[in-house]
Order: structure tokens, then C-alpha cells, then sequence
């Protein structure tokens, strides 16, 4: 996919470069065009809590890195962040056992906020936002902005969440799915949890992945935002395929982020969708169809860049043990 995806941009490419030459609107870079075009285009989803999870295709809004995905549904007053791998897979030969699985997810409730507004998804930045309210008789006195990615250059999600006009109480569930011979493991001390799933019995390759979450800017699962401020929770996956110490690694690695590695993180994911978005463009007039281009590339990206484990056909985002076609 990721071949098919790179011959595409290159002959889009070669299709918008003969476009610019007669347009006098095309001049500049194709970093200043690409950012004047695709800004243009958001992914709204109007209901996240629809069609996840999903033994098909997940209707909610999609995020990842080609090795690491996530999409969003919806619990009791807050959202949830599915957590996905492209390599963890059941790899069992019998009839109807093997194929992609399921990881976990991360709960974040808002126990006084009601239900979010629709979620948008920013293309170009690679950025979805969702709010979260209170108040009574239809008069709003809090709100929680929430920007959530998957960091383009590691296996990071990352949740930024400010508060304003009151406080917010958060609570904050790291999850593994269990079932289905999996193996699973779970821990938490005063700043940080963490769950791993395994697959070792009845398999021709053991498979496990692990995932450990904290927050910058606050402590434990539960915390409060004070109005006006932010805090952020990360959420760090790696596999067996690429670790012999999953778990230690992803433990280690949030255990020493702080401002400064969020701040470097962001600026590498602002780089490499800038740099993947300047590689072509196309602009032909008809915003529906722009839209639906540029959506499709993003998603192509979010599931596909690492060619020894392309994605299955849902892409990298699995929500179920038992995915329509064996995945």
C-alpha cells in the first residue's frame, strides 16, 4: 500500500506541476500551496459512539502513524480511545482463529460534562478536536477542549485538555481486552498504568504488545484541570515485533517525557505531515471531491508506512477479536 500510495502522489504530482504552470493562482512552494489547499478540509464526525466497535470498518474519526492507531467512540460522559497495532496480530493457521486483534483502549471521563460536540479532524495538522460541556438550562459555564494525535514520529497517542470557565474532574482507564486465549497483564503505581496482551497459545508466532499511559501536568488516574490550564496524557504501545522489552521500553519512554519532549514531539509531528502533504497536490475546483482526495490520503497514511507489516483490509484500526473476513 504504501508503494501504491507514493506512485499515486508521484503521478498526481506530475498532473498538478503541469496545472501550476497554468495557473496563475499556483505560485510559491509546494509546502505554501499544500497548506492553502488541504487547510481548507476537515473530517467531521456529527456521533463517535456510532459503528465502534465494529466487526467491519469503524465509522468514528481514525488517527494513527502507519504502526500505531487509534479511534475514537464514545463512554458515559467522555470519550474512548481504541488503541490499535498494525502488528498484533492472532498468527494461528486453524479455521477462523488467526487474523488482526484488538488491543485496548483509554476511558477519559468528564463525571460533570456532558456529551461532546461533533468531532472535527484538522487534515493538514493531523489534529482532532472534540468539547466537552456543563451547565444548566442550556447555559454553558465549563467547557473542556480536548486535541488528540498519534504522534507521526513514535508510537504515542497523545490527549491535550484544557479547561475553562470551571474546573474539571477527570478520570482517566487504561484498558486490555481479554478473551479469546489472549494472555493479559496489568499494573499501576501513583503516576502511571500499564497493560500488555499476548498471544502464545495454539499461534506459529508469539505475538504481544504493550501500552503505558501518564499524564503531563497532573498525577494518578484521577486529577482535576483548573480552569484556564492544561493537562496531557500520553499513551505509549510497542510490540514484541519491534522490542524483546515492550513493556519496560513503553514504560521507560513516558516515564521520562516531560514539556520539553511533548514540545519536540509536536514539532516533529508538525513536520511530517507538512512534508507529507507537500509532496503533491491536486486542485481542480469541486471542494466535495478535494475534500474526499485529501481525506483519502490521510487515511492511507494514518494505516500504511511500514512495508513489513502492511495493514490488514480495515486498516490498522481493530476494535473486535472477530473482524469481518478474519480481517
Amino acid at each position: 500500500m504504501h508503494n501504491t500510495l507514493k506512485a499515486i502522489s508521484l503521478a498526481v504530482g506530475c498532473l498538478a506541476s503541469a496545472a501550476c504552470a497554468q495557473s496563475p493562482a499556483a505560485t510559491g512552494t509546494m509546502e505554501t500551496e499544500t497548506r492553502r489547499i488541504v487547510s481548507q478540509y476537515k473530517a467531521m464526525v456529527p456521533n463517535p459512539a456510532k459503528g465502534t466497535p465494529s466487526k467491519p470498518v469503524v465509522t468514528g474519526p481514525l488517527l494513527g502513524n502507519g504502526a500505531m492507531g487509534g479511534c475514537i467512540s464514545a463512554i458515559d460522559k467522555g470519550p474512548r480511545f481504541w488503541l490499535c497495532k498494525n502488528d498484533f496480530w492472532k498468527l494461528s493457521d486453524r479455521a477462523l482463529s488467526g487474523g488482526p486483534r484488538v488491543f485496548g483502549g483509554l476511558d477519559v471521563k468528564l463525571p460533570e460534562y456532558g456529551g461532546g460536540s461533533p468531532v472535527e479532524q484538522r487534515l493538514y495538522e493531523a489534529v482532532t478536536l472534540s468539547t466537552y460541556s456543563r451547565g444548566k438550562r442550556g447555559k454553558v459555564d465549563g467547557r473542556v477542549e480536548m486535541r488528540s494525535w498519534v504522534a507521526a514520529s513514535e508510537n504515542m497517542l497523545v490527549v491535550e485538555m484544557t479547561a475553562s470557565g470551571q474546573d474539571a474532574n477527570v478520570e482517566v482507564n487504561l484498558w486490555v481486552q481479554e478473551g479469546n486465549d489472549a494472555e493479559v497483564a496489568t499494573g499501576a503505581d501513583s503516576d502511571s498504568q500499564w497493560v500488555t496482551r499476548r498471544f502464545a497459545k495454539d499461534v506459529k508466532i508469539a505475538t504481544e504488545a504493550a501500552c503505558a499511559a501518564r499524564s503531563i501536568g497532573a498525577k494518578g488516574a484521577k486529577f482535576s484541570i483548573k480552569a484556564g490550564q492544561t493537562v496531557t496524557i500520553l499513551a505509549a504501545m510497542r510490540s514484541a515485533f519491534k522490542s524483546k522489552t515492550p513493556l519496560a521500553d513503553v514504560r521507560a519512554r513516558i516515564g521520562g517525557m516531560g514539556p520539553a519532549g511533548l514540545a519536540e514531539l509536536k514539532k516533529k509531528h508538525a513536520a511530517w505531515w507538512r512534508d507529507f502533504w507537500a509532496k503533491s497536490f491536486v486542485e481542480i475546483g469541486d471542494p466535495l471531491i478535494e475534500q474526499r482526495y485529501y481525506l483519502s490520503n490521510y487515511v492511507m497514511a494514518s494505516a500504511s508506512r511500514d512495508p513489513n507489516f502492511p495493514p490488514g483490509i480495515f486498516g490498522t484500526w481493530n476494535t473486535t477479536d472477530t473482524p469481518g473476513w478474519m480481517g
